[in-house]
């Protein structure tokens, strides 16, 4: 009894496969496959001044990161003029956090750490490809560092 049970679900489970195989492999069935997901790239870059005499810091570490997240997704140095630029990847709506750090020692002083919160509000994002990629957009932000005493 319990064989002839078996077999039969086995034969229904098969036959409703077929039908299901079958009907799945129509003509007119499109479906479209659409990994990924939503993501942009924000660049920030400005210059880094002495907040007391504005002379350019050269060699303040910069990490760039998501907010959301502890850790950074870049990190670069200031050139002899000051100037720095990072670039964080992530999904359209990103808040970045930038840690600056004088990592140089006393060469050009002594200078406090900052973090700070670069909100991007009404980006235009550029160069995007209509799908999952948003594109690019860009803040200046020009940062002033305080002596240690």
């Amino acid at each position: 009894m319990k064989k002839r049970v078996l077999q039969s679900s086995n034969r229904i489970i098969a036959f409703l496969m077929t039908i299901m195989g079958f009907a799945g492999a129509c003509k007119d069935t499109v479906i479209v496959a659409a990994y990924g997901s939503p993501h942009a790239d924000f660049i920030v870059k400005g210059n880094i001044v002495s907040a007391k005499d504005y002379t350019a810091l050269k060699g303040i570490r910069v990490i760039a990161g998501i907010a959301d997240y502890a850790k950074g997704c870049d990190t670069v140095k200031s050139d002899a003029a000051g100037n720095y630029s990072t670039k964080v990847s992530s999904y359209p709506d990103t808040k970045v956090k930038l840690n600056l750090t004088d990592i140089d020692g006393v060469a050009n002083g002594l200078f406090e750490p900052l973090d700070t919160l670069v909100t991007f509000t009404n980006a235009k994002f550029t160069g995007g490809d209509g799908h999952w990629y948003s594109g690019s957009t860009e803040k200046v932000l020009n940062l002033k560092l305080k002596s240690k005493q």
